[in-house]
C-alpha cells in the first residue's frame, strides 16, 4: 500500500471505557477487522471495575488543556505535524504525520509526555494510572481517509 499519509491515534483515559459496557468495546478476541465488537455484559464490566488500581481518569478542563499542550508540544519538538487534535474527558484523538515512525511509539510518546506534564501540574498523583493500555492506531493511506479522520476528530465529537 505504500507509506501512510498520516496516523489516526486514539487512546482512552484509564478506567473510562470498560469491556462489557453498553457502548461496546474491542478486546484481543474482537480486534480483527470485521470482527464483531464485544457485546454488553454487566458481569465483565463489574469485574473490570473491581480490578481498577485507582479511580477512572475523567479529565477536567484544566487537565484536558495540559494534555492538549503536551501532545502539540511534543509533536512540534519531534517535527510531526498535527493535522487534528481533540482531547475529551475520557479519550484523546490525534491525526498526525510522523514520517519514519510506526504509530505505536508515537502514541506512547504522546501518552508519556502528557503524563509527565499532568504530574508536574499537580493534576495527577505520582502512582496514578492515567491511560488505558495501548489504544487505536489507524493508518491513513489516501486523502479521503485522511479528510474523514480530520473531520471526525474536529467536528464529530459531540
Amino acid at each position: 500500500m505504500g507509506k501512510p499519509l498520516a496516523y489516526f491515534l486514539s487512546w482512552r483515559a484509564y478506567g473510562t471505557w470498560l469491556h462489557g459496557n453498553p457502548r461496546l468495546s474491542v478486546d484481543k478476541k474482537h480486534a480483527e477487522f470485521n470482527t464483531p465488537m464485544l457485546p454488553r455484559n454487566s458481569a465483565i464490566e463489574s469485574h473490570e471495575r473491581s480490578l481498577l488500581k485507582n479511580k477512572p481518569n475523567v479529565m477536567a478542563l484544566d487537565a484536558r488543556a495540559v494534555v492538549h499542550d503536551a501532545v502539540k508540544g511534543h509533536a512540534q519538538f519531534r517535527g510531526w505535524p498535527i493535522l487534528a487534535l481533540n482531547v475529551r474527558t475520557s479519550h484523546v484523538h490525534v491525526v498526525v504525520r510522523a514520517d519514519g515512525m510506526e504509530p505505536e511509539p508515537v502514541m506512547a510518546q504522546f501518552k508519556a509526555r502528557a503524563t509527565r506534564l499532568l504530574r508536574e501540574a499537580g493534576l495527577a498523583e505520582p502512582e496514578q494510572r492515567l491511560w488505558a493500555y495501548h489504544g487505536s492506531t489507524r493508518y491513513l493511506f489516501d486523502s479521503d481517509s485522511l479528510m474523514l479522520a480530520i473531520d471526525y476528530v474536529l467536528n464529530r465529537q459531540d
